[in-house]
């Protein structure tokens, strides 16, 4: 009896859970439909707000990590599609340090990909408004700040750039 008991409760306890998960997505995808307001920072110390980045072009955000490798991967498939500075102004975005990531910008050589820029989120705004839980995370954002497409995970330099074109 008390085993059923336990059973039921335990139950009960992972349904109130998945609606709670449930519920929490749902927020957040409505939160990010429009770029909410954040500031970040760039490498010369300069602070980028949400409405800077929309000024000109739409807007790929990339949330990654130095040691991603996946990251990585993605950062070298861009360099092999510059065409996508015709489209957006992509924004790298990293809650590391001001060392590491400099490191990163340099050893990957990303001043030589057109309308790239980074910036650093160390106040973690960014990371928490957007609810990014893991690396890379992609946002497709249009000129007017309306989300077009959020990937997880590593994408394809092509898929972003269709993206855009659509």
């Amino acid at each position: 009896m008390v085993v059923v008991l336990f059973a039921g409760l335990f139950m009960i306890w992972l349904i109130v859970q998945s609606v709670r998960e449930f519920h929490q997505k749902r927020v957040l995808a409505e939160r990010i439909q429009n770029l909410p307001a954040f500031h970040l920072t760039d490498l010369q110390g300069k602070e980028i707000t949400s409405a800077d980045i929309l000024k000109k072009k739409p807007a790929v955000l990339i949330y990654f990590k130095t040691t991603c490798p996946f990251c990585q991967a993605e950062i070298k498939d861009l360099q092999k599609h510059p065409g996508i500075s015709k489209y957006a102004h992509i924004f790298l975005i990293s809650r590391e340090s001001h060392a590491a990531v400099t490191k990163f910008y340099q050893d990957y050589h990303l001043s030589k990909i057109p309308g790239l820029d980074i910036l650093l989120d160390p106040d973690h705004t960014f990371h928490q408004k957007m609810g990014v839980s893991s690396y890379p995370n992609t946002f497709v954002y249009n000129i007017h700040g309306h989300l077009i497409k959020h990937f997880r995970g590593e994408t394809a330099a092509k898929v972003i750039e269709g993206t855009l074109e659509e």
